[in-house]
């Protein structure tokens, strides 16, 4: 197809590409106001383009088929999403995706008329985008530099977001050293062979089989090339972000499934389906074992075939059928009964923020970019760690302070909220997020702890210390509370319910900093003190002439100081549903507080 095709109306060439073309835009136009991140496959389709119209100039073939039908991909998109638009870079990501190909067509018919060599197409492209950049940049820099910081926040994440969320995780090293853990409970056999070796699954295997006939043979065949362009954004995205493993599942399944079907038809079913023509003369005779074969109905091909697809099931299917198992069979990162109990209670014993109980299902008018929604004077807000925003939306019909959409600011408050140690500092953070109840939880106060001071951009030494203990000629990691983590607000709020704590016994270790073989400097204790008072601690350590000495906590529901009672949080809720904790018994696992103004 060319562009006079599309001028004489030559309806029975240029048919079919431009309704697949406007088909595929109506669902990329469905999925942009879907999903936020929608725009990278808006990247990746451009980059398609970008590279197919080099290799064609090179190889001097035509490409104004790729301008008619880019222009058409990406224009009813843009009429999809405009009316739903919220910011301007979306947008001019598809204006810009839809002008590209037009604007490469364009100088790839300019050079070759003028009869160019062809290597000079892809210097013209890289000296029109630098062009464009910089009029970019002085025209509108703020979307300009909105647009790369959302494309490199999909590479290259940083920040409080990045490092506490846990999609947000490094596919191979989540916990920051390399594991296949994340990607054979994902993908399995298919993007590793086995769940401890990192060697290459059929997914890859098929992938580098592909690419390497694509190279060889010099394929015409463009749809390949957009596959592999996808396969490789999509998984060097996943490799950044776990979350993207959502997306690459497609690219894997194809692979594996080439992989499978290869094998299967190479062990013997071609033979089936590519029957030799009979010939009229020269056919030989069959022989008796030839007549009791074919009698018998069963050949070599058929056992290659039957062997083959076995040996496909149990390596390719069969190990995804038993991890679907186990994810089906639990209820991962739902409200554990506790949760629900709590917010259910919540939503039928405070009262309704919006006056009404029916204001939840109502629908209301989107605000425009920089205007505000204007609450009631009824509305008031819910604290709770931001994992548990949509929860509180969704079950209690409550206004939560931050949620998972993962607003820095609210989320910043909460942080140092839950930090603050003293009163002021708490009354000064809730009445800036409005909130009238708090909600605290066993996870935010001791494996999510890390988070919030992350969050709150304060270290985790000033809070935890991770010591090693000499046992049995090793060392031992054991890990102290420190004073500053009982002073924190949630803390005295869900571990001691917001009493004063007054009856202490501490416990004084001494240590000695030294470095390992590998230059990793660590704590090793070299004396473990207990005493009955806070103040025998203090006293100890105040007649140490040398040394490094620290009151620390062991358990974190029993405090080695003393505290005093908060004053403006009363707890009103305790789940039923609890956690069991050595030496302490069972703790409820939700506790929610209602905010008692002083003024």
């Amino acid at each position: 197809m060319t562009y006079g095709h599309l001028i004489r109306r030559d309806w029975a060439i240029v048919t079919r590409p431009l309704v697949f073309s406007l088909l595929g835009g109506i669902f990329l136009g469905i999925y942009l106001i879907t999903w936020a991140g929608a725009p990278i496959f808006v990247f990746i389709i451009t980059l398609y383009f970008i590279i197919q119209f080099v290799i064609d100039h090179l190889r001097r073939q035509s490409s104004e088929h790729l301008g008619v039908i880019s222009f058409v991909l990406f224009l009813v998109p843009l009429i999809i999403y405009l009316p739903f638009a919220v910011g301007k870079d979306t947008t001019v990501s598809l204006v810009v995706a839809m002008l590209v190909p037009l604007a490469l067509s364009g100088v790839s018919l300019l050079l070759s008329s003028r009869g160019l060599k062809p290597f000079y197409y892809p210097l013209t492209l890289v000296g029109m985008a630098v062009v464009l950049l910089v009029i970019f940049d002085a025209i509108a820099p703020d979307v300009l530099s909105t647009m790369l910081d959302k494309f490199r926040f999909v590479f290259f994440p940083v920040g409080a977001s990045a490092t506490t969320t846990l999609e947000m995780q490094p596919f191979l090293s989540p916990q920051g050293s390399f594991s296949t853990a994340v990607a054979w409970g994902n993908y399995t056999t298919s993007f590793f062979l086995f769940p401890s070796w990192p060697i290459p699954g059929f997914a890859f295997i098929s992938l580098i089989i592909l690419i390497w006939l694509f190279i060889k043979q010099r394929s015409n065949e463009k749809h390949r090339l957009l596959f592999f362009i996808w396969t490789l954004i999509i998984l060097l995205a996943t490799l950044m972000q776990r979350r993207f493993a959502y997306y690459l599942v497609i690219n894997i399944s194809l692979l594996s499934a080439y992989l499978s079907w290869q094998a299967i038809w190479l062990a013997g079913l071609r033979k089936f389906v590519n029957k030799p023509e009979n010939r009229a003369e020269g056919v030989k005779a069959e022989t008796a074992r030839d007549k009791t074969k074919k009698r018998h109905g069963i050949t070599m091909n058929h056992i290659n075939v039957i062997l083959s697809i076995i040996v496909v099931f149990f390596f390719v299917l069969f190990p995804n059928i038993v991890k679907a198992k186990e994810v089906a069979s639990a209820a991962r990162f739902a409200p554990s009964d506790a949760w629900q109990a709590s917010l259910t209670w919540m939503k039928e014993n405070t009262p309704e923020p919006f006056g009404d109980p029916d204001a939840y299902y109502k629908i209301y008018e989107r605000t425009s970019p920089g205007e505000t929604f204007e609450y009631p004077e009824s509305a008031y807000g819910v604290t709770a760690w931001w994992d548990y925003g949509y929860w509180i939306t969704r079950i209690a019909h409550r206004l939560p302070s931050a949620n998972p959409a993962q607003e820095p600011g609210p989320i910043t408050k909460v942080a140092r909220l839950f930090l603050s140690q003293d009163e002021s500092l708490s009354d000064e953070v809730i009445e800036e997020l409005d909130s009238s109840y708090l909600i605290a939880d066993y996870a935010t106060a001791t494996s999510k702890f890390w988070a919030v001071v992350t969050w709150a951009g304060q270290k985790q030494s000033d809070f935890v210390g991770v010591y090693y203990l000499p046992y049995e000629g090793e060392l031992m990691p054991v890990q102290f509370f420190y004073p500053e983590y009982y002073h924190t607000l949630f803390v005295r709020l869900y571990n001691f319910d917001g009493k004063a704590v007054t009856d202490t016994s501490s416990v004084v270790i001494s240590y000695e900093e030294k470095v390992d073989d590998n230059g990793n400097r660590y704590k090793q204790i070299s004396n473990f003190e207990e005493f009955s008072s806070y103040q025998e601690a203090l006293d100890y350590i105040e007649r140490q002439e040398s040394g490094n000495h620290e009151i620390v906590g062991i358990n974190p529901f029993i405090s080695p100081i003393p505290l005093e009672a908060v004053q403006n949080f009363k707890l009103i809720y305790s789940s039923e549903s609890g956690v069991s904790y050595q030496n302490i018994g069972i703790i409820p696992e939700v506790k929610i507080f209602e905010y008692i103004s002083q003024q």
